[in-house]
């Protein structure tokens, strides 16, 4: 009978094992430090690696790869999560990384992790417009990293400095800096989203039109994620210009000028009514494709333009002075 030779043992397995060992103990040294240790590479090693319950309180965990690794009830506080990749990663009960704020490079966004949730998109019967209707449940099935403001000029000019974008929007003469990017259209938005990928190496892009609402409300259901009504210390609106991003509260989930300031390009192509919209947050791009969603009002617009549903559209290759966008980045 032919013997079956022992299975040669995974140096990656039984070093995980001993970092895991290392890291569950009473007072371990930082978790990079460990990672170095044990001789793993934090960019390979990782991924699909069962990482259940760890503590990553406080660590620097940039540039990390947990694609497709097991992070069930792991601890995120105030962790340094920029460039790290959570593709596919099972994030059932972590703690600390909803809400947590990151940037991946100086010149990127800074960018929310929004939690996984779901929510009634669109209005009721005798409340908003037609096109908000039906409203259905949405389900975000994982969480994803929103831009906590609009994307800015003094963003915008970095790509623009680096290459990555080509185009270089005029200000209307109300000043470049930390007001929204004006004047870009949905292509435009596209082309940066897409440098930020290639730079980071990570996936941004733009929101979808559900994800956008699903932001707007943090867990909210009135007319404003503020309540029924809205008022200009809370937003940017019926006035002659933007404001610097940031110059109003933010939401329940950290996010800023969700109302007002600048309308926000979303992923999505138009459709009249919710009839046939899909229920998992994703973008609906099936048929007409000659214009894109807009969401949020903008500086020059009455308050009700400003409600959480309200949803306009516009040709992608248009620019206006009243037009921005805000980044997603898939986690």
């Amino acid at each position: 009978m032919t013997q079956i030779p022992p299975r040669a043992p995974d140096p990656i397995a039984e070093a995980l094992e001993k970092l895991i060992d290392m890291a569950s103990g009473a007072t371990p040294p930082p978790f990079r430090e460990l990672v170095k240790a044990v001789g793993l590479d934090l960019e390979r090693d990782f991924v699909g690696a069962s990482l259940r319950d760890l503590d990553f309180r406080d660590e620097d965990l940039r540039g990390f790869d947990f694609s497709e690794a097991d992070l069930t009830g792991a601890d995120f506080r105030r962790a340094n999560i920029a460039c790290v990749s959570f593709s596919d990663a099972d994030l059932t009960g972590t703690i600390g990384l909803t809400g947590a704020r990151f940037s991946d490079f100086d010149f990127t966004p800074e960018m929310v992790v929004v939690r996984a949730g779901e929510f009634m998109m669109g209005s009721r019967e005798g409340e908003g417009d037609d096109d908000e209707r039906p409203q259905h449940k949405v389900t975000i099935a994982r969480p994803f990293a929103v831009g906590r403001f609009a994307v800015t000029f003094d963003e915008w000019d970095a790509a623009y400095g680096h290459r990555g974008v080509k185009h270089r929007p005029k200000d209307n003469r109300w000043r470049r800096g930390r007001r929204p990017v004006i004047n870009v259209s949905w292509r435009d938005a596209q082309i940066y989203v897409g440098w930020l990928s290639q730079k980071t190496g990570k996936s941004y892009r733009l929101l979808s039109e559900a994800e956008w609402e699903y932001c707007c409300r943090a867990g909210t259901t009135a007319a404003f994620s503020f309540g029924d009504t809205i008022d200009q210390k809370q937003a940017q609106f019926l006035q002659r210009r933007t404001v610097e991003v940031g110059s109003f509260p933010a939401n329940a989930w950290g996010l800023h000028d969700m109302h007002g300031n600048v309308w926000e390009w979303c992923e999505d192509s138009w459709h009249p009514t919710y009839q046939g919209a899909p229920k998992d947050g994703s973008a609906w791009n099936s048929g007409e494709t000659s214009f894109r969603v807009l969401r949020g009002g903008s500086w020059s617009d009455d308050p009700q333009f400003l409600r959480s549903a309200n949803r306009s559209w516009l040709h992608p290759r248009n620019r206006d002075i009243s037009v921005g966008f805000r980044v997603a980045r898939t986690l």
